[in-house]
């Protein structure tokens, strides 16, 4: 990894500590709006594993599928279903102040979801104050997000579909494979980082896409990139 990739990752990371620079935006109407099902003992295991999951940040920039990992270990006797990982998606706001937890609950949901039997997930996100990071990280599943989330969603994306009904901060699909990434907000800069395949849609406005993109990017149903 060089040293201009390192200087960009730290300081998305220290934006990230100040929140999103989208907050004062408002997210698009939800397509799809559900009332989780609580189920207080099966949220009260995934509190046990979040508080197992040792998330170990200077690893995350230069052994991602290390730290990604140790999240499945950490829910590997845990059986759950999509209802209970919505509705500990809503507990998340009890840990949303410790350090690093933008980068713990996106790996930590992602890999509830990747490994789930499952293929349809809603993630609610709008009741947090610190927003999601890396949501979606290998996703291979169908994922609906209502509310905004940080950046890299997506990131090293397989396959699946990833709908936002809300805004995205910098490098949506960075290293995505495979799979769609719809984001019906407003995105922030470097779009499709590093992307090498899959489709990215945008359908508010955005401050910039990657230079190094391999895919196809749309904005508001135009074509704007297409490389392969």
């Amino acid at each position: 990894m060089g040293s201009r990739t390192v200087r960009r990752e730290a300081l998305i990371t220290d934006r990230l500590a100040v929140g999103s620079k989208f907050d004062k935006y408002h997210p698009e109407d939800a397509k799809e709006v559900r009332t989780a099902e609580v189920r207080p003992g099966k949220v009260g295991e995934l509190k046990v594993a979040w508080k197992n999951y040792k998330f170990e940040m200077g690893w995350w920039t230069i052994a991602p599928d290390m730290v990604y990992r140790k999240a499945l270990e950490a829910i590997k006797d845990v059986h759950y279903s999509a209802r209970d990982v919505e509705a500990f998606a809503v507990a998340l706001s009890e840990f949303q102040h410790e350090f690093a937890f933008a980068f713990k609950a996106g790996v930590l949901l992602s890999a509830l979801i990747n490994k789930s039997d499952e293929t349809r997930f809603f993630i609610p996100t709008h009741h947090l104050d610190t927003l999601i990071c890396c949501l979606g990280y290998r996703n291979t599943k169908n994922i609906i997000v209502n509310g905004n989330l940080s950046a890299w969603t997506g990131q090293s994306m397989q396959s699946g579909k990833i709908i936002v009904n809300g805004n995205v901060d910098n490098g949506v699909g960075k290293e995505m494979e495979g799979g769609s990434i719809t984001v019906n907000g407003n995105a922030a800069e470097v779009v499709g980082w590093s992307m090498k395949g899959g489709e990215i849609h945008l359908n508010g406005g955005y401050e910039g896409i990657a230079g190094d993109v391999k895919g196809k990017i749309f904005h508001r149903g135009k074509l704007v990139v297409d490389v392969r």
